[in-house]
């Protein structure tokens, strides 16, 4: 079990392909108990799920040096409640959640495939000359994602490699994403963000045919001050959450409305060092 616990100023980027993150997952399977978890600017990922079936959820990432939530290699769990706070003082590719299958073999099983319900990503807020979207999905990754929240990173959305990776969305809100709120146009040639990596995959028609999906502003007190307070004003209504999880959440983001005060108390921190 691993219950109110917060991981600070943790982690090291030894290569790009070599990394400590706050928490790393490894072929956890669903017997273990996760929930009421902080990572507090750690160097690397907050939270990083390699394959298992863990279910986690209350998961909080405050201000770490890359990827909010990272999910790969055959992961299948379910992950419910999750709150992102991005570093406005970063400037390189860092996503709220970056998610693959594998890196070599994208069609390789098990398939990385979580639902995940309840979630509140907050970007850096502020433009950067780098990438920096709320979703990353490439490499084979599958899911089914509902009930979030994504706002004040540069962009929405990108889907790479579209021929083996298949997501399923819905009732999800993408507002206030600095230059393009979906996603962007991509062509061939284009430079950085504006290369087509998806084969020509549409992100926004895929975003508008998900059900429930939408671009309204969800009225967030304050999700990106140093002491966040990214609750809505009033309820958004979601969908049901599946089997497994809180089904009484049928609400988008990670908390209902202002009553909402799981992320309050002694375990979580907001403290700069």
């Amino acid at each position: 079990t691993l219950r109110y616990v917060r991981v600070e100023y943790g982690g090291h980027v030894f290569t790009s392909d070599d990394e400590l993150n706050g928490i790393a997952f490894q072929g956890v399977g669903s017997g273990t108990t996760v929930d009421f978890v902080q990572v507090h600017k750690n160097a690397d990922d907050g939270v990083e799920f390699f394959g298992g079936t863990v279910n986690a959820s209350h998961l909080v990432c405050y201000r770490n040096g890359d990827d909010g939530f990272d999910f790969d290699q055959g992961y299948q769990g379910k992950l419910q409640f999750l709150f992102l706070q991005q570093d406005p003082n970063l400037a390189d590719d860092t996503h709220g959640f970056e998610a693959d299958n594998d890196k070599e073999a994208p069609d390789t099983t098990p398939v990385t495939n979580p639902t995940i319900s309840n979630f509140t990503l907050c970007g850096q807020n502020m433009n950067q000359a780098v990438q920096q979207y709320g979703f990353v999905f490439r490499r084979g990754f599958n899911g089914t994602i509902m009930n979030g929240i994504v706002t004040g990173f540069e962009a929405g959305v990108d889907i790479r490699d579209s021929p083996f990776t298949n997501v399923d969305l819905t009732y999800t809100t993408f507002f206030g994403n600095l230059v393009e709120n979906i996603a962007y146009d991509e062509v061939m040639g284009g430079a950085d963000e504006l290369e087509d990596d998806d084969d020509g995959f549409d992100e926004r028609n895929w975003f508008t045919m998900g059900m429930g999906n939408d671009e309204i502003d969800p009225a967030l007190a304050n999700c990106f001050s140093d002491v966040p307070e990214p609750s809505p004003s009033a309820e958004i209504a979601g969908g049901t959450p599946p089997a497994g999880m809180d089904s009484s959440a049928t609400y988008r983001g990670a908390f209902k409305d202002s009553s909402d005060t799981w992320m309050t108390g002694g375990w979580v921190s907001w403290t700069a060092n």
